[in-house]
């Protein structure tokens, strides 16, 4: 999947750090690397940085965007995220999967894998833990909302 939107940042937004932290080996064999960006042009940032860094995720690049009223509920994203992995297919239909089997599933989908999931609008850790890698080989990058 390559689910990045289109690079529409201003062009003086420098996102060189974010991309060398999502370039870094993860500080441990088996975890991913997290990077969260909180800046006023967030968005833009992390999206200008995905596209820089897409080239050592070539498995994929999924995105998702939590703003919203009520905003997206993370089972919501992991249904979209499994179907983009093309995991859905799985024993059992994941619309009825409980959250824990839904992030189970996800971890299980990216495994062995080299892919990097954006979330943007990020108000809260809560909305984001269930969607954090647990391979290595896999980065999460956040872009928090701002108030």
């Amino acid at each position: 999947p390559r689910e990045l939107p289109p690079d529409l940042a201003d062009p003086d937004v420098e996102p060189r750090e974010v991309v060398a932290a999502l370039l870094a080996a993860p500080s441990e064999p088996y975890r991913a690397v997290l990077v969260t960006v909180e800046d006023p042009r967030a968005s833009e940032l992390a999206i200008r940085a995905a596209h820089q860094a897409a080239p050592k995720f070539p498995d994929g690049q999924l995105y998702a965007h939590l703003t919203g009223t009520p905003p997206t509920p993370p089972a919501a994203i992991l249904r979209r995220f499994l179907r983009s992995l093309d995991a859905a297919e799985r024993p059992g239909d994941a619309s009825t999967f409980a959250a824990d089997e839904l992030a189970a599933a996800f971890r299980s989908a990216l495994a062995g894998r080299r892919v990097l999931v954006v979330v943007d609008g990020v108000r809260s850790e809560a909305q984001i833990r269930p969607l954090i890698p647990a391979d290595a080989g896999c980065a999460l990058l956040v872009a928090y909302a701002t108030p």
